[in-house]
């Protein structure tokens, strides 16, 4: 991974190494630092850009630069530390990149990975049309719409393509561990586990069939009773947990 941090920075990246140079684990010599030959992970990081000893707090590497500052990412739950320290060395960053439009404090943040969205208002509301599971909601609802409004917080899925275009059945969300799932011979077969005496709630995505039959069983080959509720688009499941698994056979 530090290698290819530092591969990030030459081809134009501007990072940020906070946190001591000690090893703050075990001294131990088991560790894959150790093993290389350096005192902690950060050694290790610094080294790929041939600063083990350095004071300077910024240097260029490739196209990219660096900044390092020993303090700890602890200090930033500090108000103040974030306003005088945090948010210049974040502008820094940006600048230093080159990227459009600079630093800018929209007042909320929007972010997505994969299909799956964080968002926080802080001072003006966020607005976002599609088709989207609320993952805090304990009933997997299907949104329309994500509306936050200053002070509230929200994570989703986004299932918009998988709605618009898929045809297999398959499982949308789990409260719990997905460990397998696949679809075969009109049968969607899947695996999922979690906590003991805690409820599982899972949606489901029929695509163009219809559902017919849903079989549940545990490790133990005993039936689970699972709740169905159908809605438009969706399948919601409601059974159990089990952290040795239940196996949920649909039809």
């Amino acid at each position: 991974m530090n290698i290819a941090l530092a591969e990030w920075v030459k081809r134009g990246g501007s990072l940020i190494i906070l946190g001591s140079d000690e090893d703050e684990l075990d001294k131990a010599d088991y560790f894959w630092w150790h093993k290389l030959g350096y005192d902690s992970p950060v050694k290790h990081l610094l080294a790929q850009f041939n600063k083990t000893k350095t004071r300077k707090e910024k240097w260029k590497f490739g196209n990219g630069t660096v900044i390092r500052k020993k303090m700890s990412p602890r200090d930033f739950a500090g108000s103040a530390m974030v306003s005088e320290f945090y948010l210049p060395v974040i502008e820094w960053a940006i600048k230093s990149s080159h990227i459009k439009g600079g630093f800018k404090t929209p007042g909320n943040f929007c972010m997505k990975r994969g299909n799956i969205i964080i968002a926080h208002s802080e001072k003006k509301k966020i607005s976002r049309k599609g088709k989207f599971i609320d993952i805090f909601n304990t009933k997997l609802p299907v949104i329309n719409e994500i509306n936050l409004k200053p002070g509230e917080s929200g994570l989703y899925k986004d299932i918009s393509e998988i709605l618009k275009h898929g045809k297999a059945p398959a499982v949308l969300h789990s409260t719990l561990r997905l460990v397998s799932q696949e679809y075969k011979n009109g049968e969607l077969k899947f695996v999922v586990k979690g906590p003991e005496e805690t409820p599982a709630a899972v949606r489901l995505f029929p695509g163009s069939k219809i559902l017919t039959a849903i079989t549940a069983v545990n490790s133990k080959g005993e039936k689970v009773k699972v709740e169905i509720k159908k809605d438009k688009e969706t399948i919601l499941l409601r059974f159990p947990n089990s952290p040795d698994g239940v196996t949920l056979m649909v039809k």
